[in-house]
């Protein structure tokens, strides 16, 4: 059995969905590969955009496949308007997928959070943003 990746991101987001009071409203998440149109910078609203990212995936001498990825949730705001919006989200994010957490879905997939970290602030003309980069291990049993 291969790693459903699209399992994971679903565990993920419900995770972020449930676990962060201020994230913004669906309207301003950015899935991954989803059609999205950022607010206008002048509306002065965060938004939050998810990457999702394969690092590897392995079959350890354990009868587990392992992946490794990252999941990198970007808090984005216009830029001049201060960092406490960002720093506030970046914050109940983290919060949310503290190391060590274990997340279960649906099959026998488990998800264990190994870091949950903010990478330095970066910002051109129009954006700020805070990536928020959530280091998972995921486990699924190997059934071929």
């Amino acid at each position: 059995m291969a790693i459903d990746h699209r399992q994971v991101r679903e565990i993920m987001r419900k995770r972020l969905i449930a676990a962060v009071p201020n994230l913004p409203p669906s309207s301003r998440r950015a899935w991954e590969n989803r059609k999205f149109t950022p607010p206008s910078p002048d509306s002065k609203l965060t938004w939050v955009r998810e990457h999702y990212i394969i690092v590897n995936e392995h079959l350890p001498a354990t009868n587990l496949i392992e992946s490794n990825v990252i999941v990198q949730y970007d808090v984005v705001a216009a830029t001049g308007r201060g960092t406490e919006a960002c720093d506030d989200i970046g914050k109940e994010i983290r919060e949310a997928f503290k190391p060590a957490t274990s997340l279960t879905g649906k099959s026998d997939i488990t998800i264990v959070i190994d870091r949950s970290e903010p990478s330095p602030p970066l910002s051109d003309e129009v954006w700020y943003f805070i990536p928020i980069k959530i280091n998972i291990r995921i486990y699924v049993a190997n059934t071929t």
